[in-house]
């Protein structure tokens, strides 16, 4: 590794790997992270947040005194050089019951507002669970998820691992439009219930 620029972050160690490290898991990051600096340097043309994504990812989370949250390690750590394709599948499925909880959450709290509502006054209705709905849409919810590891592969198959964080952006936006098309029938429910005490006050 003699002659190769450290990037930041890897300023102060011997050659930009350390030799003697302890953490075995540091060392190897801190090599992928080298290499990874020698292809930024051959394609100019890469946006510089490919960059600072890498030493992010790399260096900052594999160091032993960096600190890396629950939320952050689920929506923001991707699988940079997988080993084949079940590990990007493992990536997903690994975060499918976290998936699962909020949007079953989400459902629960929507159906919970429907009834709500329906009973407040004025004029309070009869509110029906709607259970044969229940186990469609959550066939629904995890048939969209599973397309998330099939473009997840597609791109990496078709372009190149550069496109990794594409993974956990795809998990983000679709974690949070899942969870608010749950959340939608309550607030239906509540503009239902506005619209009645509008019509109380004519």
């Amino acid at each position: 590794m003699g002659g190769t620029v450290a990037p930041p972050g890897l300023s102060g160690i011997p050659g930009g790997v350390p030799r003697a490290s302890r953490n075995a898991d540091w060392d190897r990051r801190a090599q992928l992270c080298l290499r990874y600096e020698r292809t930024l340097r051959r394609r100019p043309a890469l946006p510089p947040c490919v960059h600072a994504l890498c030493m992010a990812k790399y260096y900052s989370s594999s160091h032993p005194r960096s600190r890396v949250t629950a939320v952050s390690k689920y929506f923001f750590t991707p699988v940079y050089r997988p080993q084949g394709a079940m590990e990007v599948v493992r990536w997903w499925e690994q975060r499918r019951p976290v998936y699962n909880l909020a949007v079953g959450t989400a459902g629960l709290l929507s159906l919970g507002s429907l009834k709500l509502f329906a009973m407040l006054p004025p004029h309070p209705a009869s509110f029906d669970f709607p259970w044969p709905v229940i186990p469609v849409y959550a066939l629904l919810a995890n048939g969209a998820y599973t397309l998330g590891p099939l473009i997840d592969l597609w791109l990496r198959r078709n372009r190149s691992d550069r496109y990794a964080v594409v993974g956990p952006a795809m998990l983000r936006y679709g974690f949070v439009f899942s969870v608010g098309l749950t959340l939608l029938p309550a607030v239906l429910g509540a503009m239902s219930w506005g619209v009645r005490l509008l019509q109380l006050l004519r």
